[in-house]
């Protein structure tokens, strides 16, 4: 069984999500960019269900992106690059969670020896330990 831990994008830090507002706006447009930086591989393609801004003190939630069925995306083709997946519109006020929602498998990689492997991804809870990025396992 083959381990790799994918750092950046979708599983971690590199969908990024800009908002403009406050000082009395009601509400304010975000960009959500995608991007990622896996090494060593050759393609890595995963399923995006659903984007969401959260506020866990208020409970405020702001879908940024859905999809169904899931937005498939090679991570490898978006490699230290900002891709535009949506623009939104939400209400104004701090949100301190990104929630991403993908699909669990397939994913799809293909390693540095031309390997194709279909993975899944471990389960993972971002509110229990959110500094771990997601692990795709490869039987």
């Amino acid at each position: 069984m083959k381990k790799t831990a994918l750092l950046g994008a979708v599983f971690g830090a590199g969908v990024l999500a800009y908002s403009c507002g406050g000082g009395g706006v009601s509400s304010g447009t975000v960009n959500t960019y995608i991007t990622d930086s896996p090494e060593n591989l050759k393609k890595v393609e995963v399923g995006i269900k659903e984007i969401a801004l959260l506020n866990t003190g208020t409970g405020e939630r702001c879908t940024v992106f859905t999809s169904d069925p899931a937005y498939r995306i090679d991570l490898v083709e978006v490699r230290n690059v900002l891709q535009l997946l949506d623009v939104s519109s939400c209400p104004a006020g701090p949100y301190n969670i990104l929630e991403i929602v993908m699909e669990k498998s397939p994913v799809t990689v293909i390693d540095q020896n031309n390997e194709l492997l279909t993975c899944e991804l471990t389960n993972y809870d971002g509110h229990s330990n959110p500094n771990i990025p997601n692990e795709v396992y490869c039987p």
